[in-house]
């Protein structure tokens, strides 16, 4: 664990980048989409990984309907 947390330490070059992927409300897609850049909290656990592929499966087939729209979030 210690390992783990010296290679992600801020003075550590190291880069760390996660996906999430989802289908959500178009409603909320365009709140977040206001706020791109700036913090965004969540109030429950935020499942996540490190294969953009595995993303995509979880986005769905990136089909626009009336109401939802395919999203992959990238974390840094």
């Amino acid at each position: 664990m210690q390992i783990d947390c010296d290679r992600l330490s801020p003075h550590n070059a190291f880069m760390l980048t996660l996906y999430r992927g989802l289908r959500m409300h178009l409603h909320q897609f365009e709140e977040i989409r206001k706020n791109k850049g700036k913090l965004v909290s969540t109030n429950s656990f935020l499942s996540t990984t490190s294969d953009y592929v595995a993303a995509c499966f979880f986005a769905g087939d990136g089909n626009v309907d009336q109401d939802h729209v395919s999203v992959i979030f990238e974390i840094t």
